[in-house]
């Protein structure tokens, strides 16, 4: 394998390509999506804020849409779903993780509240949203219209 020299000319061109990759028009118009557009993996709907907690993936199967969130160490008591417009789900709750009368040699998960709205790939009423919570995760399943 041939050594590349670092020079000031290959550094600038770096840098160059980067500032391109950076611009939020670019990125834009990478991930476009179309609510025509089917639900596939390589096009998912769009999650509608910046907070990656819960991490999520939805899907559809046997007629039924499913949101599977990750939400550790919760009780489902403790998660609230509400359904905005018919076609925007919001789920809300508080994650703890702090441990009462120790002391923390390592502290890497966080104690945070989360808002997180899914664009819904369909619109559905609030009654027919039904749930589950399993090994940590809490999923969100409806019927397709």
């Amino acid at each position: 394998m041939e050594a590349i020299l670092m020079n000031f000319d290959n550094l600038k061109n770096i840098y160059q390509f980067a500032e391109h990759h950076q611009k939020e028009e670019y990125w834009q118009n990478l991930f476009q999506y179309q609510s025509s557009t089917p639900l596939t993996i390589t096009n998912s709907p769009s999650i509608k804020n910046s907070n990656t907690f819960p991490a999520c993936d939805i899907y559809q199967k046997d007629n039924y849409f499913y949101i599977d969130m990750e939400i550790p160490g919760m009780d489902s008591n403790q998660i609230q779903v509400s359904l905005l417009d018919n076609n925007i789900l919001e789920v809300k709750g508080y994650y703890r993780s702090l441990q009462e009368n120790c002391a923390y040699y390592l502290k890497e998960r966080q104690n945070l509240q989360f808002t997180k709205q899914i664009s819904l790939p369909t619109r559905v009423e609030e009654h027919n949203l039904q749930s589950s919570y399993k090994k940590g995760i809490y999923t969100i399943y409806f019927r397709q219209n």
